[in-house]
């Protein structure tokens, strides 16, 4: 039998403390925004087993560690008169925390259950105003703990703090078992520190380099990303599918090595090659995602990620060419996405008037990869089992919107054995037959280049 019930641990700060929100927590709260009915798209969950030994006393008081040495989760987000976004971190109140408790099943049993909490706590929105950006369920089995599941909003966290949160609660619980004293978190004034040096003078010349990069790259950009016809949409218009590779993980370590580059440029010109097919000889331009993690913000727990903008000509070459000719604007890409996203705004809509159309930034690559360094083992794969592990590609489609902010959109995951591609399209400029086509063709692709010598990719035409 499996019974639900909840308790509570307190919060505490050192005292409230209220100010203009970062960069990272207003892109993120506009993420949000641009979904209003499904702000849960946006929710970050993680689960992990706990410690042996560590009872029920034990995983609260480290989960309520967590939170009172973090402070983004302990802060609240609003606009205030002027619609200016600021946050609020709290200093006392307290965190419901779900009671999952059975008696029965197998190791088995026991993961479907946490899959299952973790989707439906990752199936509720948070409200920024309101809510703390954390919700916290605790799988319990013959009495013992055995799970802590965590689901986030996205306006307190980001890829990277999602990561160092788990990692400062696997030593909370560990430490509160042992009857260690608890481990130190996040400084209490972290947030507040970094919106006031971006409001600064250094702050302000940071963004306005930036925004003088992202004009230079636009200057030339479309008005679409997509110009041909329109196709004809049929059901929702946009798709999106999920795609796992084994020889799509291997092939990309085959080539970062090869040429001395990290697997993240690898599948960026890989997916450039792919999308040029579709843009009729515009080229691609591409936001990519980038942390925004320079040492002295490498392990503070907030959303620092925000958008660079990428832009390649269409290839006209082997995958050699691609990788010389995508690496500096992918350099400077990541350089220049910390910024202020209203001065963005902004210098975008000017620009717009300057040409007299609208510009279109409406493809983006999100690698949310905890690792991007090269595998020496995978980068060994010999090509007969390159060939191999093509019959372990996996496809399904997923999810269909009637509205979407993009019209090319992949998501990059990966663990120990596959790469999963998550690609959403237009169907009106991407056929939902061609949806499904996409990462087959980056996966051929990049297959072949990791067969072929170096002479053969520079001289073999683009797909």
């Amino acid at each position: 039998m499996t019974t639900v019930r909840t308790t509570t641990v307190p919060v505490t700060g050192e005292r409230v403390r209220e100010g203009r929100a970062t960069w990272g927590q207003r892109t993120a709260w506009r993420h949000l925004r641009w979904f209003p009915e499904d702000h849960h798209r946006f929710n970050m969950q993680e689960a992990f087993e706990i410690t042996p030994g560590a009872d029920l006393d034990a995983v609260l008081a480290a989960i309520t560690d967590l939170v009172n040495s973090n402070v983004t989760l302990r802060t609240r987000l609003l606009p205030d008169d002027t619609g200016t976004l600021r946050q609020r971190a709290e200093s006392s109140g307290s965190l419901p925390v779900q009671i999952v408790e059975t008696d029965q099943g197998d190791q088995a049993d026991l993961l479907a259950l946490v899959e299952g909490i973790s989707a439906r706590l990752g199936a509720l929105s948070f409200d920024p105003a309101r809510d703390w950006p954390l919700r916290v369920a605790v799988l319990v089995h013959a009495g013992r703990p055995r799970a802590l599941v965590l689901s986030l909003s996205h306006v307190a966290t980001d890829g990277v703090s999602l990561r160092l949160l788990v990692e400062r609660a696997r030593r909370l619980v560990a430490d509160r078992a042992a009857g260690r004293p608890p481990a130190g978190g996040g400084r209490e004034t972290e947030l507040i520190e970094i919106a006031e040096f971006e409001s600064g003078e250094a702050g302000k010349a940071l963004s306005e380099a930036a925004i003088r990069y992202w004009r230079r790259v636009l200057r030339d950009a479309p008005e679409s990303a997509f110009p041909g016809p329109a196709l004809e949409v049929v059901g929702h218009r946009y798709r999106s599918t999920r795609f796992r590779s084994s020889a799509l993980h291997a092939a990309t370590h085959v080539i970062a090595e090869r040429h001395r580059v990290s697997t993240a440029m690898v599948l960026l010109a890989g997916l450039s090659m792919v999308l040029a097919r579709h843009t009729d000889g515009a080229g691609t331009l591409m936001k990519v995602v980038a942390s925004n993690r320079t040492a002295d913000v490498a392990d503070v727990v907030c959303p620092m990620a925000q958008d660079g903008i990428f832009a390649a000509g269409r290839p006209g070459g082997g995958l050699v060419r691609v990788l010389r000719d995508s690496w500096a604007p992918a350099m400077r890409a990541h350089r220049h996405a910390r910024y202020d996203p209203d001065r963005l705004d902004e210098a975008i809509a000017a620009l717009e008037r300057e040409q007299g159309h609208r510009i279109a930034i409406t493809c983006c690559v999100n690698d949310r990869r905890r690792d991007q360094r090269t595998s020496p083992a995978l980068a060994g794969t010999p090509p007969e089992r390159l060939t191999e592990l093509l019959d372990e590609t996996d496809i399904e489609e997923t999810s269909a919107y009637d509205s979407h902010d993009l019209q090319f959109f992949v998501e990059i995951d990966a663990d120990d054995r596959f790469t999963e591609l998550s690609v959403t399209v237009d169907t009106r400029h991407i056929s939902h037959a061609d949806l499904g086509r996409i990462p087959f063709l980056l996966e051929s692709h990049l297959v072949r280049a990791a067969h072929q010598s170096d002479e053969t990719q520079a001289a073999a035409p683009s797909p």
